[in-house]
């Protein structure tokens, strides 16, 4: 289910528990002094509970958006400096050189076609085998000079910190908000609507109130999962630092 079907749904679940508490007609004996302190006593727990949880959510989803956006921004400096490390080496280095050009670019166009991020295109599919037979092209480079032997190790160590990057950006943009937890969110907003709407009578402002209250916790909810889905949604990551990457690339 995307993020803003998530989010209607429990705009119209909150909305639909607020009515339906209003529709209701409770005994006299529901309504007195101390039924409505303890009604409202259980509602401020609740509330207090769920605005934790999205506060802290809300947090941990922008943390890890801009952890991702952070790794993005190195393996953009990665890419630079591995291309002034096989510069440097010398023309031996040159058809791989060339190679790296190749696939980088392709790759990132891969993974942001038409500028658009996808999630399936940082799988590392045929990546992997092409980035094998770079690091067995530069291992087989017989380095003749002792800058030449700095660069090769250079080289190799910028491929291994780029694959590892990599995995981690996967395993980053992978990361889901549970179902359970979402499920018990999502029990906490209904039960405090209703709350909300237990003791009021309909009329234009309840309503107007109750549909704010309910479109800005569905908001929030619509917030964390796109956040938490870089690579999905209207909240995808940008391929900026990598295509400023390629343009220095070659200078």
């Amino acid at each position: 289910m995307t993020s803003i079907a998530i989010a209607l749904l429990i705009f119209a679940g909150s909305l639909a528990a607020a009515l339906l508490a209003v529709a209701l007609q409770l005994p006299r004996h529901h309504l007195d002094d101390c039924s409505r302190d303890v009604v409202k006593s259980v509602m401020g727990l609740v509330a207090t509970l769920a605005a934790l949880v999205l506060g802290l959510l809300i947090a941990s989803a922008n943390s890890s958006y801009q952890t991702l956006s952070n790794q993005l921004d190195q393996m953009a400096a990665s890419l630079v400096e591995l291309d002034r490390a096989l510069k440097y080496y010398g023309p031996e280095a040159a058809p791989a050189r060339a190679s790296f050009h190749r696939v980088a670019r392709a790759e990132i166009d891969r993974v942001w076609p038409h500028g658009q991020a996808q999630l399936a295109g940082i799988e590392p599919g045929a990546i992997r085998q092409q980035s094998d037979e770079f690091v067995r092209i530069i291992g087989r480079l017989s380095p003749q000079t002792e800058a030449q032997r700095f660069e090769q190790k250079r080289i190799l160590q910028l491929v291994t910190d780029f694959a590892r990057m990599r995995t981690l950006m996967i395993s980053e943009a992978e990361s889901d908000l549970p179902s359970p937890f979402l499920a018990v969110l999502m029990f906490w907003l209904t039960v405090l609507f209703f709350g909300f709407g237990l003791f009021a009578r309909l009329n234009a402002t309840v309503l107007v109130a109750l549909s704010i209250g309910a479109l800005s916790v569905a908001g929030a909810i619509y917030l964390i999962l796109e956040l938490s889905h870089p690579f999905d949604g209207l909240m995808r990551i940008s391929a900026a630092p990598l295509r400023e990457a390629l343009s220095q690339m070659g200078d």
